[in-house]
């Protein structure tokens, strides 16, 4: 329900350790996926709609990019 108004594509990408986002997609590596049980795999999915809802790949990182990263996981899993 959350990604209802968002245009969210899902795709299967098995380059990907684990899964990401880049704001229009939303890209899991199917093995990985799949070795999760349905809670965990919920919560990866609602984690990374919340990223792109909270404008996080729109905003320019005022610190590194992976302080960056970390400070907007922690926003997101706050949420959660």
């Amino acid at each position: 329900m959350l990604a209802d108004g968002l245009a969210l594509v899902p795709v299967l990408d098995d380059r990907l350790a684990t899964a990401t986002t880049d704001g229009q997609s939303l890209f899991f590596n199917a093995a990985y996926s799949a070795g999760l049980n349905a809670t965990t795999r919920a919560f990866l999915q609602a984690h990374l709609v919340w990223h792109c809802v909270a404008g996080h790949l729109h905003e320019k990182p005022h610190l590194d990019g992976h302080r960056w990263h970390l400070a907007c996981d922690h926003e997101v899993n706050a949420l959660l």
